[in-house]
């Protein structure tokens, strides 16, 4: 392992930015502050004496000017991984993606690896037993869902989200959980199913905001790593500072 004693996590979403702290593989402290207060990062480096930036949104140079003079990676398509890829378009692939694989690899080392992120959009990825990552899937997440039935249609309403206790509405506004919340959990336990056929001893592993009210309609053999991301850049930090 690379002479990190501290490593700074940054980790910007849409609307917000995760800052985590690490020290080895063990997190010490997680914060999240809005994207627009990019500025507050400076506050988080003096634990630190290493940073990774990874960004779905803004810039990460930006970012990286409110880091200085903490040495940072901006992690790209260009930065070395632990695994190896096959993705034919690397530089659309989100890092959150790659992150991910990276952190369920660190738990589980040498086995086939599904990782479901369940954020604005559902993300599925695979990494063989081999340690090659062969992509995945995305689809709408329980939210979009919700927000396209009431955008594409002329009367139906978004309702307030609440956790449907059935499957079977009676009014509209339940009839629209239950049909975006059940229905993807039961996409979800279909695609299980679907790469547990093509991959023996599989293990799943669900992250991202809407893991805690889905983990329940899912398979009893999957893990809920909430801060599997976070986990998964430590990971490439330290692969990439020798």
């Amino acid at each position: 392992m690379a002479a990190i004693k501290n490593a700074l996590i940054i980790d910007a979403g849409n609307t917000h930015i995760k800052v985590a702290h690490f020290s080895g593989n063990t997190l010490g402290s997680l914060n999240t502050i809005n994207l627009a207060d990019a500025n507050l990062l400076s506050r988080y480096i003096a634990e630190a004496d290493y940073c990774i930036i990874s960004s779905v949104s803004v810039a990460a140079e930006s970012l990286k000017q409110h880091l200085l003079p903490l040495p940072c990676i901006i992690f790209s398509a260009e930065t070395p991984l632990p695994f190896k890829t096959n993705y034919k378009t690397p530089h659309t692939l989100g890092p959150d993606r790659l992150a991910g694989i990276a952190g369920a690899m660190l738990r589980f080392p040498g086995k086939p690896l599904l990782v479901i992120d369940s954020g604005t959009c559902i993300t599925y990825d695979v990494l063989t037993s081999e340690g090659v990552y062969v992509g995945g899937a995305i689809s709408p997440g329980l939210h979009m869902r919700l927000q396209a039935m009431q955008t594409f249609t002329q009367r139906l309403p978004l309702p307030d989200w609440y956790l449907p206790e059935t499957f079977t509405g009676n009014n509209t506004a339940d009839c629209l959980l239950a049909g975006a919340y059940y229905g993807l959990a039961d996409e979800i336990n279909g695609r299980i199913g679907r790469y547990e056929q093509l991959y023996s001893g599989l293990q799943t592993l669900l992250c991202g905001g809407d893991s805690d009210i889905l983990q329940k309609q899912l398979k009893n053999n999957i893990f809920v790593a909430p801060n599997l991301v976070l986990e998964g850049l430590n990971h490439i930090l330290y692969f990439n500072v020798k």
